[in-house]
């Protein structure tokens, strides 16, 4: 608990820099379920060229380390700093949810 609530206070700029460093590493060293996302890519989007899925698989590597630090960065933020980052559209959604 001790490590997540420091690395909840660290400074966005740290924070990305991190992303880029896990994505560098569960992209080109551990190629985090490679295969699995890849015939994915190819069922959901059989028209594109392996090139432009390549670049959808990259593009989803970045996005999940980057939505995973933020989500660990959380708990840190303030209420301003939450609001100015959260927008919700249509809260009777929300409401309805809780509900």
């Amino acid at each position: 608990m001790f490590f997540l609530r420091l690395f909840s206070k660290l400074p966005f700029p740290l924070l990305y820099f991190l992303a880029d460093f896990f994505y560098i590493i569960i992209t080109y060293l551990f190629q985090y379920r490679k295969s699995v996302i890849s015939e994915n890519l190819k069922n959901a989007f059989p028209t594109l060229s392996k090139k432009e899925r390549y670049i959808l698989r990259r593009n989803f590597y970045r996005n999940l380390v980057d939505v995973s630090l933020e989500t660990l960065k959380a708990p840190g933020l303030s209420k301003k700093a939450l609001a100015k980052r959260v927008i919700i559209k249509n809260i009777k959604l929300v409401h309805q949810a809780i509900e």
